[in-house]
């Protein structure tokens, strides 16, 4: 299946996809007033159901849920990406040329005519180059917001355990 047509534009259904988002994001209050950091809270929530959807596609074979869920990390995606669209900042399409670098930089055994020709490096190593030209404060920072993310995830966890009960917990 192609994604995208030889003038990379977005497919139709990602475009059909986009326009929601615009729309829900223009007419919605709750959407319309979240910015990304408000949004970190959701994020979380739903990264630890797509998790979840995931380890019941593998127990049990349950694909909907699965696909639910990463549908749900996709709009928010999507609505993180209109936000810094609105603020100037990136577009989507500067999303998709990004990761679209990264992955074929950090696979040069897939990649090989790429620019890590010939060298062997980890995953690890050119993840360690890209960062190189970052600053120490940069670094620091990281790890102080890593660390507090971190917290709100165990502190959901927490919650959702509770919400549920933890009897049939292994």
């Amino acid at each position: 299946m192609q994604c995208f047509d030889s003038d990379r534009q977005k497919p139709e259904r990602m475009q059909q996809l986009w326009d929601v988002v615009s729309k829900v994001r223009e007419k919605c209050p709750w959407d319309k007033i979240q910015t990304h950091r408000s949004l970190g809270s959701c994020m979380i929530d739903e990264t630890a159901e797509a998790l979840a959807a995931a380890e019941l596609y593998e127990r049990l074979g349950d694909p909907e849920n699965l696909c639910e869920e990463l549908g749900d990390l996709l709009f928010l995606i999507l609505l993180q990406s209109k936000i810094a669209e609105e603020e100037g900042i990136f577009t989507l399409e500067d999303v998709i040329d990004g990761i679209e670098k990264k992955m074929i930089r950090r696979h040069p055994h897939v990649f090989p005519d790429q620019e890590n020709r010939g060298k062997n490096l980890s995953w690890e190593e050119i993840k360690r180059q890209e960062k190189s030209g970052k600053s120490d404060s940069f670094f620091q920072e990281q790890k102080k917001i890593l660390f507090h993310v971190q917290k709100e995830m165990i502190h959901y966890l927490e919650k959702e355990t509770e919400k549920h009960g933890s009897d049939d917990m292994d």
